[in-house]
């Protein structure tokens, strides 16, 4: 049943863009990405990659510039708005930024955000490639990105320098 079970894979977000295409139609996809919410919030560097099929892959293979990185947590800061339009479904953001019921309270993920429900700032974050970070935290209007380069196992003290770096906000 939906929710009753919960695990991390990539392919959950293939599937999804998949259907996109199916719901979209074969001769929008290649540009939907870019009209439906690129374009409309001025990200202006994005690449992404797609499979065999043509099917965008949707766990990764987006690359994106820090500023435009910044724009799209924005978005999510703004609950899914830019320049008095609605660009996300009205209260998707806080689906998105609430733990999946599978996880039975003790959640860390959402709807594709990593969360971090310990803390009283709202923070939800997207994890990349190699400790790549766009971190959004609701209750300091903040969103912070990190796109540098570190081994996998430095991953966790990166992510937990930035959250000492954003906890330095709230005293």
């Amino acid at each position: 049943a939906p929710g009753a079970d919960w695990a991390y894979k990539s392919g959950d977000s293939l599937i999804l863009a998949a259907g996109l295409r199916d719901l979209v139609g074969a001769d929008r996809y290649p540009d939907y990405p870019w009209t439906a919410l690129f374009d409309r919030i001025g990200i202006t560097s994005a690449v992404w990659e797609r499979d065999a099929s043509g099917t965008f892959v949707g766990s990764s293979y987006l690359y994106l510039t820090p500023r435009d990185l910044a724009r799209f947590g924005l978005l999510y800061l703004r609950d899914g708005c830019w320049a008095g339009a609605r660009i996300l479904p009205e209260g998707w953001v806080a689906f998105a930024a609430t733990p999946s019921p599978a996880l039975d309270g003790v959640g860390f993920y959402g709807a594709h955000w990593w969360l971090l429900p310990d803390r009283d700032d709202g923070l939800f974050f997207a994890s990349g490639y190699r400790g790549q970070y766009t971190i959004v935290v609701p209750a300091l209007d903040l969103v912070v990105v990190r796109s540098g380069d570190s081994e996998t196992e430095q991953r966790d003290a990166v992510l937990g320098s930035l959250l000492r770096i954003i906890d330095c906000f709230t005293g």
